[in-house]
């Protein structure tokens, strides 16, 4: 009955915004076949970094609507019945999947107005690995190498739905994809020879780095953000703080420091960032900080904090 109320909320919404022409226009010639040379893929992503990585290899031919507003994070956004119509227009839908954009659950391929539309969840692309607790960890993103798999998604979407542009969509994949590669190297390098190899983070978002890596976490919250860590969790991470001779901590800029603060406090660590990118905040967008620009203060932070040589 839910699922009814909203999507029915949403073809209201479609009808004010005037689309049902649209509808018509679209509905059987949106294919590749029809598409003009100028007309741009209209792709929607559930949250930032699907967001940029379309942009890097759709470049002026794609137009990019990411639903998560900039400063919010995304396991706590509830889309609106405008955001539905928005995703439901779109020529390629990119989600995450596995909780982190729970909401993108109840939208079905046959819903898409444009019945060539492609629907990407990046997390049934790849094999997840799980929490102390058997959960699937949804943080693909923040693994270079998993990066470049995502990007190579994009392209082979846009390709099918675009097939013209290929050589385009093809060279600007290759040249993220290498970028991306040049990143995971410093990565790498940089987290080699370090005397601690085990960090304290927010929340468990890092597995996948840590596994690509080899560095050990303790995460205050499991895989979502909003869990409350008990108190013995929050001792025993002050154990093994002291245990390691760890002498930072790391929050995130979307998540309250609070928990991270109050251990800080208690064993004489520093605060630092680390940035899973789930979100950008407004600061970031302002200072035009990208995926690759808050992932090498990432490896900084990482360096000063494992006192890497």
């Amino acid at each position: 009955m839910k699922r009814f109320i909203i999507i029915t909320i949403t073809i209201l919404v479609l009808v004010s915004l005037g689309v049902a022409s649209y509808m018509t226009k679209r509905f059987n010639t949106s294919s590749a076949l029809f598409r003009s040379s100028d007309e741009t893929i209209s792709v929607v992503a559930t949250f930032y970094p699907l967001g940029h990585f379309a942009e890097q290899v759709g470049g002026d031919a794609v137009t990019v609507t990411v639903i998560t507003p900039s400063g919010v994070e995304p396991h706590d956004y509830a889309a609106t019945p405008h955001d539905i119509a928005t995703i439901l227009q779109a020529d390629l839908f990119l989600r995450n999947g596995q909780g982190l954009d729970p909401w993108a659950d109840q939208i079905t391929s046959t819903e898409f107005i444009n019945q060539s539309a492609i629907s990407i969840t990046m997390t049934d692309q790849v094999q997840l690995r799980k929490d102390v607790d058997a959960a699937l960890d949804p943080h693909i993103w923040l693994d270079p190498v998993l990066a470049q798999d995502q990007i190579a998604l994009i392209r082979d979407a846009l390709i099918q739905l675009d097939p013209n542009k290929a050589a385009s969509y093809q060279a600007k994949a290759d040249s993220y994809i290498n970028s991306l590669a040049e990143l995971d190297r410093q990565f790498s390098i940089g987290l080699t020879n370090c005397r601690v190899r085990t960090i304290v983070t927010a929340h468990d978002a890092f597995g996948y780095l840590g596994e690509r890596y080899t560095i050990g976490l303790l995460p205050v919250a499991g895989l979502s953000p909003e869990a409350t860590p008990s108190a013995k969790t929050l001792a025993d991470i002050s154990s093994q703080i002291q245990a390691h001779r760890i002498n930072y901590i790391f929050a995130e800029p979307l998540v309250q420091t609070q928990f991270a603060d109050v251990i800080a406090e208690q064993t004489n660590a520093t605060v630092l960032v680390l940035n899973p990118l789930e979100g950008l905040t407004a600061e970031e967008v302002t200072a035009g900080k990208n995926y690759l620009t808050v992932m090498t203060e990432n490896l900084n932070n990482l360096r000063l904090a494992m006192d890497c040589q």
